[in-house]
């Protein structure tokens, strides 16, 4: 807090050490304390692009924002083995800005450890999420199952963080709102959300708290997305949670520019018979992937190749995208005629014989960082063959698999085994769902009403502290941070 009043306050504070040696150390408390409208403790999504979750406190009320799995690095995985600071009984609701696991991944641990509050979002982030939470537990069973069978874990007894029971528990809880729709969650709370674009059903969240108005961006989406519209304007905020993922810098790869390294790998892999495996993220990237693809081959720009999605979940995301196909900025017939490009692999002994198949094809697999899905699969089979292509697709976090071949390390571990890499290792820019520093700028020009606290999440450090200099300039008035895992600010009345 940095207002007039408390500094005033701070001042008598000091005085009565000085002459009363500490007598009225409890009565300075509570004044102060009346001095605080909320508080908001950065649980997740903090110097990282996983895990977030953010605890916003009011009049002794408490309220998630997002309620994300962290992925990457060791020690960030071992944060969701690691009780919450917060009894998840004393939360009263959850409110999702969107369905990737980053931001829905934790609920099913929250339910299991006594949350019996409504989670709220949009209707399309709910159908995302319960399939996105069903996929989690089944990824974790199997990768605990593995590591029990090939002893390659440092536990005896390696066990899920959560099973698909766990998931199922947490479907009951959520509540669909539309966008724009004010939500009255009682004793002078509120909340209504808008269209952030990045991913179907993806929302930026506004919190009414007494006179205070707390906007969250969750992942705010692009100007120029290939499948979605842009995030919707909104008139201000006066405390602001902001994603900072490309907080450092813009997007310059152009359509075509894609289009020519999609057309350069796919003509290969169809003169060579071999494997293109593209990993993509089963949200959004997965569709685009198709939509790019499958447009090149309608127009005859490539040859004919066979074309496969390989991921259960990636196939029930695409349903969702045809039964929610209005918030989509392409129209329906764009959409079925991709979608009719693709052979989509449903069980594991269709997607063995693909992998091990001799002809050339395109392979858009699960598993955007390489950390789990059926990418893995393809990946172990075709790392130390020369003549096949992995492409990747996107943001790849540290501590990942995709991160460490974007990087050039010469040999991974996967399964347990150590392989080196001798696969054809590409990446393509370009698909991010993620805003980057113009289109944040861009949004943010809109607000009227602007924020006096500003703090920047979900990015790496270097991301982050690029976008907090940035906006100290663009808004002078504002208190603008980067917080640090676990820290809790107060923000006065």
């Amino acid at each position: 807090m940095q207002d007039y009043a408390t500094n005033v306050f701070l001042c008598a504070f000091l005085k009565i050490l000085v002459t009363n040696k500490f007598l009225f150390f409890d009565d300075f408390n509570k004044l102060l304390k009346k001095l605080v409208e909320m508080e908001i403790s950065f649980l997740g999504g903090t110097s990282t692009v996983t895990g977030s979750k953010h605890l916003v406190e009011y009049k002794g009320r408490r309220l998630l924002l997002d309620c994300g799995l962290f992925q990457g690095l060791k020690e960030l995985r071992l944060l969701n083995r690691m009780p919450l600071p917060v009894n998840p009984s004393t939360i009263e609701a959850v409110i999702l800005s969107h369905g990737h696991l980053d931001h829905v991944g934790y609920l099913p641990l929250l339910v299991k450890n006594g949350f019996k509050g409504h989670i709220y979002c949009t209707t399309a982030t709910k159908a995302i999420a319960k399939v996105i939470l069903l996929d989690s537990a089944k990824i974790q069973v199997e990768e605990a199952i593995r590591a029990r069978a090939g002893g390659y874990s440092r536990h005896s007894d390696p066990q899920p963080l959560y099973d698909t029971e766990d998931a199922r528990r947490v479907f009951p809880l959520f509540r669909e709102v539309p966008f724009g729709e004010q939500i009255d969650l009682g004793h002078g709370v509120t909340f209504r959300l808008t269209p952030a674009g990045h991913i179907l059903g993806a929302s930026v969240i506004h919190l009414f708290t007494g006179s205070r108005c707390l906007v969250y961006t969750g992942d705010l989406g692009r100007y120029s997305d290939f499948l979605l519209p842009p995030p919707a304007d909104i008139q201000g905020a006066d405390v602001l949670l902001i994603e900072s993922t490309y907080g450092h810098t813009l997007h310059r790869t152009s359509e075509e520019q894609i289009n020519q390294k999609l057309i350069h790998h796919l003509r290969y892999a169809a003169e060579n018979n071999s494997l293109l495996l593209i990993p993509g993220f089963v949200v959004e990237r997965a569709q685009v992937l198709m939509y790019l693809i499958g447009k090149l081959m309608s127009s005859g720009q490539v040859p004919k190749i066979r074309a496969y999605v390989d991921s259960p979940m990636a196939t029930a995301i695409t349903d969702v995208f045809t039964k929610y196909s209005d918030l989509l900025k392409i129209s329906a017939q764009e959409l079925y005629r991709t979608i009719n490009s693709y052979d989509f692999v449903e069980n594991k002994s269709d997607s063995d014989q693909i992998v091990r198949a001799k002809f050339g094809r395109v392979v858009v697999a699960g598993g955007g960082m390489l950390s789990g899905g059926r990418a893995l699969s393809y990946l172990y089979e075709h790392l130390e063959n020369p003549n096949s292509t992995l492409l990747l697709s996107g943001y790849q976090a540290e501590g990942t698999r995709g991160r460490a071949l974007q990087s050039g390390l010469d040999e991974i571990k996967i399964f347990g085994k150590y392989l080196k890499v001798k696969m054809r290792v590409d990446s393509m820019d370009g698909l991010s769902s993620h805003a980057d520093r113009g289109d944040i700028l861009r949004w943010l020009n809109g607000f009227s009403r602007k924020p006096t606290h500003i703090y920047i999440v979900h990015g790496e450090a270097h991301a982050s502290d690029s976008l907090r200099l940035k906006l100290k300039d663009t808004f002078p008035h504002a208190r603008v941070q980067v917080p640090r895992l676990g820290d809790k600010v107060e923000i006065g009345k």
